[in-house]
């Protein structure tokens, strides 16, 4: 939870998707290295917008650097995946 509230801090709705009107939702899968450093995010189920998938990726890019990943928990990476929600 902590991880994908982090994400959720760092949507931004772009304007011109405003003034268009568009919304809808992206998956992302994002991947972690033990450091909290992005290694990978890739839109795994797009919002049928260009326009907001490519916003998603790049809130998965200025979310970096993440928290730190739990000791125990994956390995040297860790992946996870969050859904960002779009609208008006």
């Amino acid at each position: 939870r902590r991880l994908l509230a982090h994400v959720e801090r760092h949507k931004r709705y772009p304007a011109q998707a405003q003034r268009q009107r568009l919304t809808g939702a992206t998956r992302l899968t994002i991947t972690i290295d033990r450091s909290g450093r992005l290694s990978s995010a890739r839109v795994t189920r797009g919002s049928g917008h260009q326009l907001l998938d490519s916003e998603a990726l790049a809130v998965a890019r200025r979310a970096a650097p993440y928290p730190r990943p739990p000791a125990g928990v994956g390995g040297a990476t860790i992946s996870f995946a969050v859904t960002l929600r779009f609208s008006r």
